[in-house]
């Protein structure tokens, strides 16, 4: 089971591991600030996975995730900071599919890209 994975794959499937301590012992917490600090520090160990196995939007939206926890515990209530995190989220979210969009259309009609000039040429 293991030959077969390389030393990337092997370190993510560790850091999954990890982060699954962290979520479990998180939920297990009885203290907020603990569960705050152990669920971005599982936050940390999946954005690490993610990007050990090369899926960078998920490792990208992970460490929104952790300033959207860091801001949460910062600015307990405040509108105008709920707002900034939701309009990034928005922005960060609507390129992803843009660019997925115009990446899956690059692949099922490469002729309509064929005559266009890449930026600096």
């Amino acid at each position: 089971m293991l030959e077969g994975m390389s030393y990337t794959d092997m370190a993510g499937q560790l850091v999954s591991l990890i982060a699954l301590g962290f979520c479990l012992v998180g939920f297990a917490s009885k203290r907020d600030d603990r569960l705050m600090g152990l669920l971005i520090s599982a936050n940390v160990a999946f954005a690490l996975q993610f990007a050990l196995f090369g899926s960078w939007t998920a490792a990208v939206l992970s460490l929104l995730v952790i300033g959207r926890i860091i801001l949460a515990r910062r600015y307990l209530g405040n509108w105008l900071v709920m707002l900034a995190v939701l309009a990034v989220n928005l922005v960060v979210v609507t390129s992803f599919i843009t660019i997925y969009r115009l990446t899956r259309m690059k692949r099922r009609y490469p002729e309509a890209f064929e005559n266009l000039k890449e930026p600096g040429s």
